[in-house]
């Protein structure tokens, strides 16, 4: 599928003029807003998921959230779900919730991100004035209500640390004023990815309006996390021609490929200094003692 898709690009808009574009364009301006966009992201994730997991893992600090991910985060530079994998190691192994309950709290994050991404969305489209597909004007604060009240509205159940639960059981012991506040921050998170990468873009010489490059973004990155990319080409560079109205098709190609290759880097950059003791975590299960899931306290050890 990704070579099928990159041939077919490549017929449209050769390959020289994607390289012509990139040096036409300012690729050294890209770099600075990457790195300070993965910098600023990881910070804002590990505070955000910070305020469930000190109402469940009793000593998870804000700076260890923020160490462990960007540690984890250096191997989506290899693949999407090796990150992921190791992330839910690190929950289940270092905080002994076990990987079950690890599982259903990077499932209940993935529900919160989809909150604050539309929550971003529908002001895009409505204050923003985007011009787009009617679907994307009325869908988003739809999913944004329903998914935000699925999450806090049912009543809060405590749940044993020891015990592996199911997905919905453990939504239900996450307490409703941490849920909701990580869920509303969430949309900082998702506001940042549009500005960076209109920032980005405009130093490049890329001018697409700020309203949908919030709009669209979202889309693309949708598509890029589907495993049908290669390390990261193939059909996310055709969604990438979302864009053609607002620019030549090389033109964003070009702008596509530089800032992917920039955030790569950069969160190789943010979190090689942490791989080590992130994975010597894992392997010690160090902070398995301190675990206090849906405010219930761990039994003593038999030891």
């Amino acid at each position: 599928m990704s070579a099928l898709v990159l041939v077919m690009l490549l017929r449209k808009y050769p390959l020289g003029e994607i390289v012509g574009n990139m040096r036409a364009g300012n690729p050294y301006g890209i770099f600075p807003i990457a790195f300070a966009f993965s910098v600023l992201q990881i910070l804002l994730i590990a505070l955000w998921e910070s305020l469930v997991y000190r109402s469940l893992v009793r000593e998870v600090r804000w700076r260890d959230l923020a160490r462990v991910k960007a540690g984890c985060a250096v191997l989506q530079a290899v693949a999407y779900a090796a990150n992921m994998g190791a992330y839910g190691a690190w929950i289940a192994r270092a905080t002994g919730i076990g990987v079950r309950n690890a599982v259903a709290l990077i499932v209940y994050f993935n529900f919160s991100d989809l909150v604050g991404g539309s929550i971003v969305l529908t002001a895009s489209v409505w204050i923003g004035h985007a011009d787009v597909h009617p679907f994307l004007r009325y869908a988003p604060p739809i999913v944004a209500v329903v998914v935000f009240l699925a999450l806090t509205l049912p009543r809060r159940v405590p749940l044993d640390p020891r015990a592996e639960a199911s997905v919905f059981r453990v939504f239900l012991s996450v307490p409703r004023l941490p849920g909701a506040l990580q869920m509303l921050g969430r949309t900082l998170n998702a506001m940042t990815v549009g500005l960076a990468t209109w920032a980005a873009a405009r130093s490049f010489g890329l001018i697409v309006p700020l309203p949908v490059m919030i709009v669209y973004i979202p889309v693309v990155m949708v598509v890029g996390a589907l495993p049908i990319n290669i390390a990261g080409f193939g059909p996310v560079q055709g969604a990438w021609l979302l864009f053609s109205p607002w620019a030549p098709g090389p033109k964003i190609l070009a702008f596509q490929v530089l800032w992917q290759v920039s955030l790569m880097v950069s969160q190789v950059l943010r979190g090689l200094p942490f791989v080590r003791s992130v994975m010597a975590e894992v392997a010690e299960g160090r902070l398995q003692s301190q675990v206090v899931l849906g405010a219930v306290s761990a039994p003593p050890s038999d030891d």
